[in-house]
């Protein structure tokens, strides 16, 4: 069970602390070259506006994923696909 655990663990906490590394690595760089007055800025103009794009992306997931669930439920996991293919295609 533990082998199994740190198999599906390792790459997400691999991942995690990626992904980490580089949504903190502009704001040192920045800190470092700028100075800390203008990385403030920075900082607040660039989490506003991806607070602002993470909240239309949350709206679509929230609504999505119940279609996706009651599809996969009624039909199986190939309607569930083709549902899911449907919601990422909502230009």
């Amino acid at each position: 069970m533990q082998r199994q655990i740190l198999q599906f663990g390792t790459p997400v906490a691999a991942s995690c602390l990626v992904e980490y590394i580089m949504a903190s690595s502009d704001r040192l760089i920045g800190q470092y070259m700028l100075g800390a007055d203008a990385m403030g800025l920075y900082t607040v103009s660039y989490s506003s506006a991806e607070r602002a794009v993470t909240a239309a992306f949350l709206a679509v997931v929230v609504a999505s994923y119940p279609m996706l669930l009651r599809a996969f439920e009624r039909e199986g996991s190939q309607a569930g696909r083709r549902q899911a293919l449907q919601n990422a295609n909502w230009r």
